[in-house]
């Protein structure tokens, strides 16, 4: 299963033609990818129609943090093939309240993260998927969203034993001890129970690890590795590439596009999570 991640950047201002020409570029730029699944962020309601007509997703959605009373920014999951069953669509707030809009723990916006279930043929075919874009300017609220991304993720698989997929932008470099805490398990409250290891397709995956966030200015300020695609033991990262979104006519996003092949381990072996809806 070839999976991706990818923050089209909110340009503030950007005029509605010049807006749809660059999603016109992205699909263009997504469509030969052979992806099954992509999460995206910093997305538009109307981004989401406009790249619909483009991509011809098999099935789509959207969720707004509900900042806005018309076209508010949100994360949007599409998967691009067909015979896959997606339910249990949820979202909740980077909150003390996850149930309600709100901000909490110094974050400059609202901020969400999405979550559903896809289930392929056979035994071994579920799993739950989560979009996520933490805060940029709170630390504070950074951590506390990993905190509570993990209690999340341990109550679902309590609820369900499926494994997981985690994408999004995080705003965190990956070396910092809040990531790694997060990546390990390491929240105290969850120490007598389960203890879901995540793993980074960067880090076990083949190919160089390099910076997703492009920075800003002539000189790339600020470079750094923001953007990550995750998951639990139940699969194996057998690829991993981050790609620069750039065209003829130049870069169309701050962020790089993320993209990484999973395999389910099952037995001991392992073996497509979609088998005979993808190739190998």
């Amino acid at each position: 299963m070839r999976i991706a991640t990818f923050n089209i950047q909110n340009r503030l201002g950007e005029p509605p033609s010049k807006r749809r020409d660059r999603l016109r570029r992205i699909a263009e730029f997504i469509r030969p990818m052979d992806l099954s699944v992509i999460c995206l962020q910093e997305v538009f309601r109307s981004d989401l129609e406009i790249l619909r007509v483009f991509l011809k997703p098999a099935w789509s959605c959207f969720s707004d943090r509900v900042d806005s009373p018309d076209d508010g920014e949100g994360l949007a999951t599409l998967r691009l093939f067909g015979g896959v069953e997606t339910s249990d669509v949820e979202r909740f707030w980077l909150s003390e309240t996850p149930g309600l809009p709100s901000v909490s723990w110094g974050a400059s916006q609202l901020r969400i993260a999405t979550a559903c279930r896809m289930t392929g043929p056979g035994r071994d075919g579920a799993f739950r998927l989560y979009n996520v874009h933490l805060d940029h300017r709170s630390r504070r609220a950074r951590t506390e969203s990993l905190v509570l991304l993990r209690r999340r993720i341990r109550a679902d698989r309590e609820a369900a034993a499926q494994p997981v997929i985690l994408c999004g932008d995080f705003n965190l470099r990956s070396n910092l001890p809040a990531f790694q805490r997060f990546l390990e398990g390491g929240d105290p409250a969850l120490s007598s129970g389960i203890r879901d290891r995540l793993l980074d397709t960067a880090q076990n995956g083949p190919g160089p690890i390099r910076p997703t966030y492009r920075g800003w200015g002539r000189f790339g300020l600020a470079r750094a590795r923001l953007d990550y695609c995750l998951h639990t033991a139940e699969f194996e990262t057998v690829g991993h590439q981050v790609i620069d979104p750039v065209d003829a006519e130049g870069w169309f996003s701050d962020h790089c596009l993320v993209r990484a092949d999973l395999r389910r381990i099952s037995g001991g072996s392992s073996e497509s999570l979609f088998a005979g809806l993808l190739d190998d």
